[in-house]
């Protein structure tokens, strides 16, 4: 009769304990994907921003060679060209 009474508490607190790793686990795996979810939500957030940054950039690149391709037309010759390139100079310093 006592063989049996431990023998039902050792299962009764086999069950206490598995039910505690379980919950544990759990609890483990749900912070390890709110982790994973941050790092992907801040990579993909890096992402963005330097795509932003490369179509600015090559934005900026094409109309300053679109400006120096029309203000070439209109000032023609070198007074022109000197005026130009430092106009060029000027913008192309201020977009960096």
């Amino acid at each position: 009769r006592e063989a049996e009474q431990e023998a039902q508490e050792i299962i009764e607190q086999a069950k206490k304990e598995a039910d505690l790793l379980r919950e544990e686990t759990s609890r483990a795996m749900k912070e390890q994907a709110e982790r994973r979810t941050a790092m992907a939500q801040q990579k993909i957030a890096q992402v963005e921003a330097n795509a932003v940054k490369e179509v600015r950039t090559t934005a900026a690149t094409i109309a300053v060679g679109a400006a120096q391709a029309v203000l070439a037309e209109e000032f023609s010759g070198q007074g022109g060209q000197s005026l130009i390139d430092a106009g060029i100079q000027s913008v192309a310093a201020k977009l960096n």
